[in-house]
């Protein structure tokens, strides 16, 4: 096999068993990073920090597979006055999350005669948000049956006044667990408040 060092350099073309030995020495792991190639190619590294870095890639890509998607909300150009404020709430919400939305105008086929219905109501929702988004890539013309535009939140949401509002788990089970004790602390420690029995006794004795 190839082995390549823990330094990324060329260490030849060596047998199974100094594989082995080289990675040993260096007190670290022996890797087949290509198998298909001929001689198949091995590195001498740390397993854990290698899994914990492609572990880390692969947050990175998803988080950033989620930041490219858009949110679709769709209004019709004769919308009632309403169902705006509805959409436009929903709308409102997920930008304050840090969504990125596209806004959508669907046309029908009767409809597609009175494309300025559309543009008003792009204009009215863009009015509506403009306190907390900037429109872009803004299309006042129908594109196969809709037009549309993209709002992109101004303010990003903060996390570090969520994360410190709210108690962490560790927390709320720390508080869960130190009730539990006290309770039974309580419990076990409290003298016996029942009068009513050294009375009976005493009495009982003294009628004897």
């Amino acid at each position: 096999m190839r082995l390549i060092g823990p330094q990324g350099e060329q260490m030849g073309v060596v047998p199974l068993e100094d594989a082995l030995a080289a990675a040993k020495e260096y007190k670290l792991d022996l890797a087949e990073v290509a198998p298909g190639a001929d001689p198949p190619v091995c590195k001498i590294l740390d397993w854990g920090k290698e899994k914990f870095r492609e572990e880390k890639q692969r947050r990175l890509s998803r988080r950033k597979e989620t930041s490219n998607k858009l949110r679709l909300i769709r209004f019709r150009p004769n919308i009632g006055d309403h169902d705006v404020q509805v959409k436009v709430r929903k709308l409102r919400e997920l930008l304050e999350q840090g969504e990125k939305c596209r806004v959508a105008v669907l046309f029908r086929r009767r409809e597609m005669r009175h494309q300025e219905q559309g543009v008003k109501v792009l204009d009215r929702v863009a009015e509506m948000i403009s306190d907390i988004a900037r429109i872009e890539g803004r299309v006042d013309r129908l594109v196969g049956r809709e037009m549309g535009m993209v709002a992109i939140p101004l303010r990003q949401p903060d996390k570090s006044k969520k994360s410190a509002g709210a108690p962490s788990g560790r927390q709320r089970k720390g508080g869960r667990k130190a009730a539990r004790t006290g309770s039974d602390g309580a419990s076990a420690a409290a003298p016996n408040t029942d009068e009513s029995s050294p009375s009976t006794e005493t009495s009982s004795s003294t009628a004897n």
